[in-house]
């Protein structure tokens, strides 16, 4: 089958308010900055592509996923020029998701949206109170994440399935759920943001040329939302490395929670 893209898509890019388009952009942009910053940036556009389209679920998460994969390359790639990445962690993390989200996107047509929403809204809620948690309270992980032993590949292995899955369902990529998950597990907050940049170059990869091959990619919207995104990425790997590590989780615990609002009222 040969790649065919959504002509709703390039119609809405055409047609619509120079207003929506602007807060697309505006929000492509803020969204590269979080996700190089403290990981979970993605989330804000694929709300507006909801709020400010016409587009279909599955249109949304391939066109987000097409735009994620441009900015999430050149993200790996400046953490791999500073050395930040721990590649055995980021590989086993980026396989696991590759396999989840072939999972992800046989069953979007079938889930509900709502309830989607609803279990990943509390998900994140969640995610983000334990990250705001642990900071406040100084503690330590209950469990010393180590990708050298048998278990450590484990449960990094069953946390890029999930976050695989849910990446092919809904276009939201590694970052979003990955680096709360390794930061709760004691992974350093650099060190897991590199990781879910790396973990989204393969998701989105995956994801994007599956909603290709159906039709639902705008490759118009796709590329009009790719450069601020790609760009925000650049600004938010200064902003990772300027600020204190323990400003960045706390930041990643508030954003969480507003994000996890964001979606269960959405």
């Amino acid at each position: 089958m040969g790649l065919a893209f959504s002509s709703l898509s390039i119609q809405f890019s055409i047609e619509a308010s120079f207003l929506s388009l602007l807060l697309l952009f505006t929000l492509s942009l803020c969204s590269g900055i979080i996700t190089a910053a403290i990981g979970p940036g993605g989330v804000l556009l694929i709300a507006g592509l909801h709020v400010f389209t016409p587009l279909s679920p599955a249109e949304v998460a391939g066109t987000s996923s097409g735009t994620f994969f441009i900015g999430s390359i050149l993200g790996a790639s400046k953490f791999a020029q500073s050395g930040e990445i721990n590649y055995r962690l980021s590989g086993v993390l980026s396989l696991a998701s590759v396999v989840g989200v072939q999972f992800g996107v046989g069953v979007n047509r079938f889930v509900s949206e709502t309830m989607f929403n609803t279990i990943l809204a509390g998900i994140l809620g969640v995610a983000g109170l334990v990250v705001i948690y642990k900071q406040y309270n100084k503690l330590t992980s209950a469990y010393a994440l180590s990708v050298y032993s048998l278990s450590g590949i484990v449960v990094v292995t069953l946390l890029g399935l999930v976050v695989g899955t849910t990446g092919g369902l809904t276009g939201i990529g590694g970052p979003a759920l990955s680096v709360p998950a390794l930061l709760i597990l004691g992974v350093p907050i650099i060190q897991a943001v590199s990781a879910g940049i790396v973990q989204s170059v393969f998701m989105t990869a995956s994801t994007g040329i599956r909603y290709a091959l159906t039709g639902d990619i705008g490759l118009i919207l796709l590329f009009t939302l790719a450069t601020p995104f790609a760009v925000g990425i650049l600004i938010g790997y200064r902003i990772a490395h300027k600020l204190d590590t323990n400003i960045l989780r706390i930041s990643l615990g508030v954003f969480l929670i507003i994000v996890s609002g964001i979606i269960a009222l959405g």
